[in-house]
């Protein structure tokens, strides 16, 4: 009996959220692999791209009511970061107005300033989280700013090399030491849902935010490409994770794939909330990477927006 009230009430909190799904090329945004997103205030939002050169990021205006439009902002950003391939996520510090940008390549976390220019700070990373203890491309994929804390969230996306479990370690970093704060905290991944071999397999956390009560929301995000491509698909699920009280709620889960008629496959990873001005609701903005719209004619990966409207 209490198996099935934890189904009905998950697969209501599922219910409650509204989704529009977007291509981007709808908006004039040009092809990208975009990785991360991260509101700055007045409806701008600074995005990375896991192709960029070091340091830069783009500018867009997105507004979701009454309906979703999306503009780039002209912008020449300076890019003084240094071997910092493969930008993976990006988080704004809304208390000192700077930016954050994850190098998975490097694993590394190092702040910029609204130009893009490298501040000379960043975050002590541990050998055990560096780049010997991850998996191949499957290191820092995440980071969010929490508020609340002054710290930055982040993880990675797969097991480290010697972890046998399903599990990863969830980071706080104080923003005051650039240190870990306290103990990291486990947190166990869905089961793998792909069964056959394939071109390719991802499946791990590929986005965290911190939502307007101070919790956290984690994306599992699992992606199998066919050997030829068409079959392939992405589950993603999303958490709400309360460090105080570690567990899974599920929130919204939605699936994507590519075949003949079906062109919907999204690899998403990026990843914010935005605080409705009707507290304690919130809009989750999300961004795919196409990998530059990888493809022929019709049979093309797209940059994929989707807003998510919270309760």
């Amino acid at each position: 009996m209490q198996r099935l009230i934890t189904l009905i009430i998950t697969t209501l909190s599922v219910l409650t959220l509204s989704a529009q799904t977007y291509d981007l090329a709808s908006f004039g945004i040009p092809p990208g692999g975009y990785s991360g997103i991260t509101h700055i205030g007045q409806g701008r939002f600074a995005v990375v791209s896991d192709t960029d050169s070091a340091g830069a990021f783009h500018l867009w205006q997105l507004t979701a009511d009454p309906k979703v439009t999306v503009t780039r902002i002209p912008t020449t950003l300076h890019t003084t970061l240094t071997h910092f391939t493969d930008q993976e996520d990006i988080a704004y510090d809304e208390r000192d107005h700077t930016l954050w940008i994850v190098s998975e390549a490097a694993q590394r976390i190092a702040e910029v300033d609204t130009l893009g220019r490298a501040t000379g700070r960043e975050l002590i990373i541990l050998p055990t989280y560096g780049p010997r203890a991850i998996r191949p491309n499957r290191g820092f994929e995440a980071l969010a700013y929490d508020a609340s804390r002054h710290a930055l969230w982040t993880t990675t996306e797969s097991p480290l090399r010697t972890d046998t479990t399903q599990s990863v370690d969830l980071l706080c970093f104080s923003l005051a030491t650039l240190s870990l704060q306290g103990q990291p905290l486990r947190y166990t991944l869905d089961a793998p849902r792909a069964t056959k071999p394939g071109r390719a397999h991802y499946h791990g956390v590929s986005a965290i935010t911190v939502l307007p009560d101070a919790t956290l929301l984690v994306m599992e995000r699992e992606v199998y490409i066919a050997q030829h491509y068409l079959g392939s698909r992405s589950w993603v699920n999303l958490y709400r994770y309360s460090p105080t009280l570690p567990r899974k709620e599920l929130l919204h889960a939605w699936t994507t794939s590519f075949s003949l008629r079906d062109l919907s496959f999204a690899n998403y990873e990026g990843l914010c909330a935005v605080p409705s001005p009707e507290e304690p609701g919130y809009t989750l903005y999300l961004v795919s990477d196409s990998q530059h719209r990888y493809g022929i004619g019709r049979w093309h990966l797209r940059d994929w927006l989707r807003v998510i409207f919270g309760p």
